[in-house]
């Protein structure tokens, strides 16, 4: 959903804009400093994240991401 302008006109209905079509799967991994996990149960931030979208047009796309904060999983 977006809006034409940064501040929403009060009683503008917002649009919508598909960023990506064509989804088969949507999947998150988590790096915990030495491999990477399906899942995340740490009281803490991982030290990256991978988001992977399949798509019939694309093929698959992954994407990695550092996170800001302490220095991972294990507090060091």
């Amino acid at each position: 959903l977006h809006y034409n302008f940064v501040d929403a006109v009060v009683g503008q209905e917002p649009r919508i804009r598909p960023l990506i079509s064509q989804v088969t799967s949507l999947s998150f991994e988590f790096y915990d400093g030495s491999k990477w996990q399906k899942e995340w149960s740490g009281k803490t931030l991982p030290q990256a994240i991978a988001i992977e979208i399949d798509t019939r047009d694309y093929g698959l796309i992954r994407r990695q991401f550092l996170m800001a904060g302490d220095l991972g999983a294990d507090g060091d």
